[in-house]
């Protein structure tokens, strides 16, 4: 019995010395040097500064989670022991952060199990609810305040619309949360992000777009951009703490760092010269719209709005809607009506449109500025989406215009120098002969005059 339980000693120690070297071959040097300050700033309060007990790790994560979370990584840190070596601490901080799908699924199935380990929808819920919470504390650090008037309402169709598929019963262990993580990437990343979050791990990869950005700002999130031009004690945004995460979540990966206020009713007017002046030259760009029924959609750009006769754009664009329902909508390989913008034209149609065709577009804002329409009948089919509105023809309640990544280098002077008769001198050449009035023309006349007429929002 001895030899025997001699024998099964040895050989956990030597899978445990076997696991902590595999996991460490996971992170760079630099990495490692910050995990092992880490792991002595935890133990600083102990006698013994090579383990630390559920009480220092607390005191360190403190106010990040709650105690319950605390109290369950510590569990699976501490490998049925009441301290956590640096080894341990290794190897569970490869699982945290550097994870596979199945690594992932364990953690998160441990967070959601009740006290008699029981998995249900409700606690799964609170899980999910609480990684929100987390994001918002970041947006705090970094100043952002959104203030939407409910926070509930879209957190909650965050979370309805993670789990649409999963009732009580249907998860048993941590291999069926492994099926369900399978195809939800923003999930994966997201528990990455707060496992980062509670141990004050800095994200490595950010390091350039912060000194593109800002060097002064602390980015504890790939998923969070850096939100500028704005002042957040008189503007309250379209944007809910789950819509930043699901949009940007699929953005290309080099716009996610920044996000810049071009454009809002609130702050600029209710004018369509005044919206095509704003987004004109700030490459790819996020259009949220709310009607009055309170329906929030929109749809990402990803190049420059162009006034002209034909659609522009690329297959990144996307169209999403955010309330009642989320849901990003990528395009198809149906057509390449991606996106549309033009004004004061006789014979085509005037306004911003994303998706579908001229007159019958997935997303329409009329140059006649406080309507609109997206018709999807049964589906638009650039995008494959459903009707984003309340209703097919709508009024704009609020709408916002976000540009995301670097400012691009273009000039206004050169861009606006090009009017959509320079692109088609067969047009040109056709109004001379026929003695129309070349409309486009004045809009080049002085890009830095006054706005023209300001609308009213139609009545609710």
């Amino acid at each position: 019995m001895k030899m025997g339980a001699a024998k099964s000693t040895s050989d956990s120690a030597s899978r445990s010395l076997t696991k902590y070297n595999q996991s460490i071959t996971l992170f760079s040097p630099e990495e490692l040097a910050e995990l092992k300050l880490i792991f002595h700033d935890i133990c600083r309060d102990n006698a013994n500064k090579n383990v630390f007990c559920e009480q220092h790790l607390k005191k360190y994560i403190s106010g990040r989670v709650p105690d319950t979370i605390v109290s369950k990584l510590f569990m699976m840190m501490c490998d049925k022991e009441e301290y956590v070596s640096y080894e341990n601490f290794m190897v569970s901080m490869a699982d945290f952060i550097k994870g596979m799908v199945d690594q992932q699924a364990s953690v998160l199935y441990t967070l959601a199990i009740s006290e008699d380990k029981i998995f249900t929808l409700s606690s799964f819920r609170k899980v999910l609810e609480m990684f929100l919470k987390c994001y918002e504390a970041i947006l705090k650090n970094m100043d952002v305040n959104l203030t939407p008037s409910d926070t509930t309402k879209p957190n909650q169709v965050f979370v309805d619309v993670c789990v649409q598929n999963v009732q009580d019963g249907d998860i048993k262990s941590a291999l069926d949360v492994c099926t369900w993580l399978q195809d939800k990437p923003l999930i994966q990343t997201i528990l990455t992000d707060i496992m980062m979050y509670c141990f004050h791990i800095k994200n490595n990869q950010l390091k350039e777009e912060q000194s593109k950005a800002d060097s002064t700002t602390t980015y504890l999130s790939p998923l969070l951009p850096q939100l500028v031009d704005v002042n957040w004690d008189n503007f309250t945004s379209l944007l809910s703490m789950p819509s930043i995460l699901l949009i940007n979540h699929h953005l290309p990966h080099n716009l996610r760092h920044i996000w810049r206020l071009v454009y809002a009713v609130d702050l600029h007017g209710a004018s369509f010269s005044t919206l095509v002046k704003k987004i004109s030259l700030q490459g790819p760009s996020i259009l949220l719209v709310k009607d009055k029924e309170g329906h929030v959609f929109g749809g990402f750009a990803s190049v420059n709005w162009k006034i002209g006769p034909s659609f522009i754009g690329s297959s990144e664009c996307f169209l999403f809607s955010l309330l009642p329902s989320m849901a990003i909508y990528e395009s198809t390989s149906i057509n390449e009506h991606y996106m549309y913008l033009n004004m004061d034209q006789e014979t085509l149609p005037n306004g911003l449109g994303m998706g579908g065709q001229f007159s019958y577009f997935g997303l329409w804002l009329d140059q006649d500025f406080g309507i609109g329409h997206s018709k999807a009948q049964p589906r638009c089919t650039t995008y494959n989406s459903t009707q984003l509105s309340a209703s097919e023809q709508y009024n704009v309640d609020m709408l916002e215009v976000w540009a995301v990544g670097d400012i691009p280098k273009v000039t206004i002077k050169e861009e606006q120098t090009c009017s959509i008769l320079d692109k088609d001198p067969e047009a040109r050449a056709l109004l001379d002969i026929i003695g129309k009035e070349r409309k486009s023309e004045g809009l080049r006349e002085d890009p830095t005059s006054d706005i023209p007429e300001i609308h009213n929002l139609p009545p609710m």
